[in-house]
């Protein structure tokens, strides 16, 4: 890697004739703040910044997950950044100086063909890293995405914010039984009309396996409900399940976890209770949460 430090007088010749044409160039430049100022002070034709991205390259880049990858920085051939504004925020807010390709004298006219293409997700990232996951990328890294919502305590609070593609790769390194989690949700197809299967697959992973009850023994009877009598609260946790739907449409898994939880922790606790409810300020929490 590169390790000279660039001004960007030696990146851009301003006196240059303004042509089309001109020669496109490349080099391996270590941006820190002060040259990513300079090159932001040239943004005078970009889209909006999107605090959100900026906000997770700022984190990637202060946990030390930020790696180069090609991904170059574009200016064109009369000096303006026409790609490359929120890695080069990030770069300001976290402090953290990046590598990165800067690409020099593209015509001007290209803006309008820079990313158009299709995002990379999650489940790519998944299929280019194991081929026998390909099959069930997508739910896979919703799972993941789902699992990291609980912290240590086992509370689980919706994060808003994607998890980064190497972040996801990491957690099955990490933790092969989730491709089991993932295998074992998709034969819970009653469950899957009124849960994600996404979300089904997080809890497998994540419910603790105790004496009195197993979590493959719960998501069983929510999925069938064979079996259930008038007073057990998995029943009702279906019939809230199946309200809390639309037809052709299952709820969102951050209205349903509340409930799903709660109705776990009685279970668990054995009380008899005459209805399923949670309050405004519930905090589901898995006590002895799996997160291995």
């Amino acid at each position: 890697m590169a390790n000279t430090k660039y001004k960007i007088s030696n990146l851009i010749n301003a006196g240059a004739p303004k042509t089309k044409g001109s020669a496109v160039t490349t080099r391996l430049v270590r941006i820190d703040g002060e040259m990513a100022t300079e090159l932001l002070q040239r943004n005078t034709r970009n889209r909006p910044v999107s605090d959100p991205v900026v906000s997770r390259y700022t984190k990637a880049m202060k946990d030390g997950d930020w790696h180069l990858n090609g991904e170059p920085i574009i200016i064109d051939e009369n000096g303006t950044l026409v790609d490359g504004q929120h890695r080069l925020w990030a770069v300001i807010y976290s402090g953290v100086p990046m590598e990165a390709v800067i690409v020099e004298g593209v015509d001007p006219d290209a803006f309008m063909t820079i990313d158009i293409g299709k995002a990379r997700t999650g489940g790519d990232a998944i299929a280019a890293y194991d081929d026998g996951l390909k099959k069930n990328r997508t739910v896979l890294a919703a799972a993941i995405q789902t699992i990291l919502c609980f912290n240590e305590r086992g509370e689980w609070y919706e994060k808003h914010t994607k998890v980064p593609h190497e972040k996801i790769i990491e957690f099955i390194k990490d933790n092969p039984r989730i491709a089991q989690s993932v295998e074992f949700a998709g034969k819970l197809s009653g469950a899957r009309n009124l849960v994600s299967y996404s979300c089904l697959a997080a809890l497998h992973y994540v419910l603790p396996s105790v004496e009195k009850e197993s979590a493959e023994e719960f998501l069983v009877d929510l999925s069938t409900g064979e079996g259930l009598g008038g007073g057990d609260v998995v029943l009702m946790l279906r019939n809230r399940l199946i309200f809390m739907g639309h037809p052709g449409r299952r709820a969102r898994t951050s209205d349903v976890m509340p409930y799903i939880v709660k109705a776990w922790e009685i279970r668990q606790s054995g009380r008899a209770v005459k209805r399923l409810s949670v309050g405004n300020n519930y905090v589901p929490t898995i006590s002895q949460v799996r997160m291995i």
